[in-house]
């Protein structure tokens, strides 16, 4: 299948690299994690990051219509989390393989260009020649982890929050109108708390990990925290009765939230014997961040005459956006 001019945005995916920030001489600079920086104690709900006045879980933030169209068919009744997991017919690549509670810390929006596009193995019948896709752009922010619900990792995370490619140089314009678009919805985003689910990228031209989505997190007015269903407020706007009947899956405890999405990873590592799909043939989960670069080499980014993966650059200095 042929996805010409195929525009992935924050609202349906993202990518998490494995670049820590740090400091050096006032430069925030890129460095490889080891296996021994992993985060060692949870912090909780609603905490801000430092610096940030923004509250975390504003029950009531900025509206960001980012990805409408991803709800236009509303259905019966809103999917639940163990659909992310094992859906009736999974993609490999909407596959999660992890779920990260973070906080998306401010000035740290950048973006590359110019980038090749290049899927492995195993979904190249999803996207054809890679040669159709000349011109790759992505944009980046950094998280602070609060707590991995699957899997483990970093106390701190670089994401691909936009991410495009396409076949022709005449959307150059568009994307750079797009970006704009997208940086402002990213300064909504910054010291804001969302759980993000987690996969391998579908481009290995850049060693990261991508979030194909993510479940706002917000205090009510009784003080109790839920995890928010990416499509509740067009629920609650287009289906008021259907949304109050729903409010149990569209608004969830994050304790229940938790065990929802713990029983759906393990059941989805019973019925697939560990792998992303059903399929013997495809790679198997990863749920331990710093075991990224071994999944890429499993499927053949690091392959004899191949580019060799970039990390993602790290932050301006200034902590103004960098556009392509």
């Amino acid at each position: 299948m042929h996805l010409p001019n195929r525009r992935i945005t924050i609202a349906s995916l993202a990518v998490l690299s494995l670049v820590f920030v740090s400091c050096n001489d006032g430069e925030p600079t890129p460095v490889q994690p080891s296996e021994h920086q992993y985060l060692t104690q949870e912090i909780p709900p609603c905490t801000p990051v430092p610096g940030s006045s923004v509250d975390p879980c504003d029950p009531d933030p900025p509206r960001i219509e980012l990805c409408i169209e991803c709800f236009m068919d509303l259905g019966d009744e809103p999917a639940g989390v163990h659909e992310a997991f094992v859906g009736d017919s999974p993609t490999p690549f909407w596959t999660p393989h992890m779920v990260l509670r973070g906080t998306y810390l401010p000035d740290t929006f950048r973006c590359t260009s110019d980038e090749p596009f290049r899927p492995p193995v195993h979904l190249r019948d999803e996207f054809g020649d890679p040669a159709d896709y000349p011109v790759t752009i992505k944009c980046y922010i950094d998280v602070r982890a609060n707590s991995y619900i699957v899997g483990t990792g970093p106390p701190a995370l670089t994401m691909l929050v936009f991410y495009w490619h396409y076949g022709s140089e005449e959307y150059v314009e568009e994307t750079r109108l797009q970006l704009e678009e997208d940086e402002d919805a990213m300064d909504a985003f910054s010291g804001r708390e969302h759980i993000m689910f987690l996969a391998p990228p579908i481009d290995l031209s850049s060693l990261a990990w991508w979030s194909l989505g993510h479940w706002d997190v917000q205090r009510q007015v009784d003080d109790t925290v839920v995890a928010v269903h990416p499509a509740r407020d067009h629920w609650r706007r287009r289906k008021p009765d259907d949304y109050l009947t729903y409010r149990s899956v569209l608004e969830m405890e994050l304790p229940a939230f938790t065990q929802a999405v713990t029983e759906a990873h393990e059941a989805r590592m019973t019925e697939y014997e560990g792998r992303i799909g059903a399929d013997a043939s495809l790679p198997m989960l990863v749920t331990d961040a710093s075991q990224l670069r071994q999944y890429f080499t499993e499927v053949g980014a690091y392959a004899p005459g191949v580019p060799t993966p970039a990390p993602p650059p790290p932050p301006s200095s200034t902590g103004a956006s960098t556009h392509p």
